[in-house]
């Protein structure tokens, strides 16, 4: 039975080219990531992306994207992944990729009056 619903969950993702959108989303995001001041690096398929900061401030983006109207979780001092649901639209991605030079700003501050 199990088998039997995951085969069709499968079928309906491929049926819907849920898969391949994803692909292209994807693609997209890690593409615009890639040029973002403060990204070191950029991996991932599909949605499903992780990325590095410069600096050791990914918590503090995660809080300051979630005051944006994003959710991302910080996977480590200085990485950060992004697991949109599959239906997440270019438009969408453009939208979190113009927001987020802000986010790191707003992440990189409480550790620059830190060390002021």
């Amino acid at each position: 039975m199990a088998t039997a619903a995951g085969l069709a969950t499968l079928h309906a993702l491929e049926s819907l080219g849920a898969l391949q959108h994803a692909s292209e989303v994807g693609a997209y995001l890690r593409a615009g990531l890639s040029a973002v001041d403060g990204v070191a690096a950029v991996r991932g398929e599909g949605l499903l992306i992780g990325f590095d900061l410069d600096g050791e401030h990914a918590p503090a983006a995660v809080q300051a994207a979630l005051a944006a109207g994003f959710i991302i979780n910080a996977t480590g001092p200085s990485t950060l992944r992004l697991a949109p649901p599959l239906i997440l639209t270019t438009e969408q991605a453009a939208t979190f990729l113009d927001a987020l030079p802000g986010i790191l700003s707003t992440a990189q501050t409480p550790a620059r009056e830190a060390s002021a």
